[in-house]
């Protein structure tokens, strides 16, 4: 009795000595950068047409829009119920909605604050100079009224399209008349596994085509067995895939050729430190610092909520700057075959990267941040000089900044990008080639009406000829 007794005692004495000394902290500010939602392939626009209601190359799919939805419902749990961190109702001061200058991430970024906040309007503000745009349409009703507690909107920010240098730099040059692009002339190429050629690349294209073999039609075998084939067949199978009911019947060494040369495409110019490297992700972690260095020196009205409505290669620069580089090797290794090590290196659709800033209870001079990526906290893996603190919970905020310092280039604020609503001039001939294909049908529909037309005419216009009289 006695023996349990001193056992209950010690147990309640070790709760207690938990609780004083745990860890209580605040949250003081909360950016959170997502992926857009589903959308069709950039690849083949004929047969994207095809499959997806006559929608154009990536273009947000209404499940796209619905994931956006759901994951702004999330927040709404775990930001305004769970931590009662920012209003209930929206509060200008607190929040910032901004968006890259594509419609896919514009209404991904609409479909998030309507998951956040479900009986608000958005309202689009174009952070372009001289814009022309107007953002004040409403239904053409007569007499349109709402009452104005019926009708409260939330500014979404878009972005510059003639210079996105923050969310989306890769095909920016160092200025203007530079001929320095950043993806192609600034980051360092290297082979991350071998190169698909020869009986390979055919084996694993012929195994493609009898899962989509319309996509193989009016080709020949010259075009058809090229690496670029092949690249432009795995981006269009892989966005694909993911909305069927009925996957694929790829063989698994497909499966682990398909995954590895995406990682290849992606990772390949990002695996080596350079300056290159260093500029695509200098935007961001310069803005992040901005923010967050406002919110530790209590900045009146300077928001703690931000959002970032980006692209999956806004988190891969993320992923590869705030990494380990030996772990982050690793992850490239292990992507061939596991489905969960591809999936962290290329974020799917609706995926979301966060970054808390917390102020300690303890010590209210003491700052940290913690990292979230879908919904899991980052404790490992990231750079060593981000110092973790277990009692803490978190990455002591001066070595993330300092960190985050070392990896920010000032020249990213001269990067000239020319974007203008993401145009890509690579894809010129295959949309001349949509259109021709477009015209053809026009035309043959027209001769189609032009015969019927006659037809009718024959049969109930002209008089009937009676040469028995």
């Amino acid at each position: 009795m006695v023996l349990f007794i001193n056992l209950k005692t010690l147990y309640f004495l070790f709760i207690l000595f938990t609780f004083i000394t745990k860890h209580f902290s605040k949250l003081v500010c909360v950016i959170d950068i997502n992926r857009h939602g589903d959308r069709t392939p950039k690849q083949f626009p004929k047969y994207t047409a095809r499959i997806f209601y006559s929608s154009m190359r990536s273009s947000l799919t209404l499940n796209g829009f619905r994931q956006n939805q759901l994951l702004g419902r999330w927040f709404n749990e775990r930001y305004i119920k769970d931590k009662n961190f920012i209003s209930d109702k929206y509060d200008p001061k607190e929040i910032i909605f901004r968006s890259s200058p594509v419609t896919r991430t514009i209404f991904s970024g609409t479909g998030f604050v309507q998951g956040l906040y479900p009986n608000y309007i958005i309202k689009p503000i174009y952070n372009r100079e001289k814009s022309n745009l107007r953002n004040d349409f409403l239904p053409p009703i007569k007499n349109f009224h709402l009452k104005k507690k019926d009708f409260l909107e939330i500014p979404l920010y878009i972005e510059n399209s003639l210079n996105d240098n923050i969310i989306h730099p890769l095909k920016c040059k160092l200025h203007e008349n530079s001929k320095s692009i950043i993806k192609n002339d600034l980051c360092v190429k290297v082979n991350l596994f071998p190169v698909l050629e020869g009986e390979e690349l055919k084996t694993v294209i012929d195994n493609i085509k009898t899962q989509v073999p319309y996509l193989f039609e009016d080709k020949s075998n010259a075009e058809i067995y090229t690496f670029k084939f092949f690249d432009d067949l795995n981006k269009f199978v892989s966005t694909v895939e993911e909305k069927l009911i009925d996957k694929y019947e790829f063989t698994e060494k497909t499966r682990r050729i398909l995954r590895s040369q995406a990682i290849q495409r992606l990772y390949g110019f990002r695996y080596v430190d350079s300056k290159g490297e260093k500029l695509l992700a200098s935007g961001l972690f310069d803005t992040f610092l901005g923010y967050f260095e406002k919110r530790i020196k209590k900045i009146e009205n300077d928001p703690k909520f931000i959002l970032i409505s980006a692209h999956d290669t806004t988190i891969m620069q993320l992923i590869s700057n705030l990494l380990d580089r030996e772990y982050l090797h690793q992850k490239i290794l292990s992507s061939e075959t596991s489905v969960d090590a591809y999936k962290f290196l290329i974020p799917p659709f609706a995926s979301s990267f966060v970054f808390e800033l917390h102020e300690d209870d303890n010590n209210t001079d003491n700052y940290f941040v913690r990292i979230i990526y879908n919904g899991e906290e980052l404790k490992t893996g990231l750079h060593k000089d981000m110092v973790y603190n277990q009692a803490l919970q978190g990455f002591e905020y001066n070595s993330f900044k300092k960190y985050l310092q070392s990896r920010i280039d000032n020249d990213y604020k001269t990067l000239y990008c020319n974007l203008d609503g993401e145009i890509d001039y690579t894809k010129v001939e295959e949309e001349k080639i949509l259109q021709n294909e477009k015209d053809k049908t026009d035309k043959e529909n027209k001769a189609s009406l032009d015969n019927l037309k006659r037809q009718i005419s024959n049969t109930f216009l002209k008089p009937e000829i009676n040469g028995g009289n």
